[in-house]
């Protein structure tokens, strides 16, 4: 990734591989173009199960999941979170946050979506 702006925005999620819900949190770092870092901490809500439209932070909200055995009503959500930038710095790439370890049973997992500059 490459870029620059005061903001680096994500859209996340976390899991739990067993019980399908639990949040997710970690480590990462901004590394500019000159070499310098940056670390951040990522938070990542439940995907589902007490997450409703509207709610803060909340980037893409649906009432239902589609699963191979049809549809059920469940409330899922992938929400926003940003980090501050450097001022003035250009981004050469981000590591994100090792969360997990592969799907084990009770392991939280952080899915990230998407990551923008600006």
């Amino acid at each position: 990734m490459s870029g620059s702006g005061t903001q680096l925005g994500f859209l996340l999620t976390g899991t739990y591989v067993s019980s399908g819900h639990g949040s997710a949190s970690g480590a990462g770092e901004v590394v500019y173009t000159d070499g310098s870092t940056s670390s951040f901490t990522l938070n990542a809500p439940d995907w589902h199960g007490g997450c409703s439209a509207g709610e803060a932070g909340v980037a893409l909200y649906t009432a239902y999941r589609n699963y191979s055995g049809g549809k059920s009503a469940l409330d899922v959500c992938i929400y926003e979170a940003s980090v501050p930038l450097t001022a003035g710095k250009a981004i050469d790439y981000v590591v994100l946050p090792d969360v997990s370890n592969g799907a084990a049973a009770d392991v939280p997992a952080m899915h990230v979506f998407a990551v923008a500059a600006g």
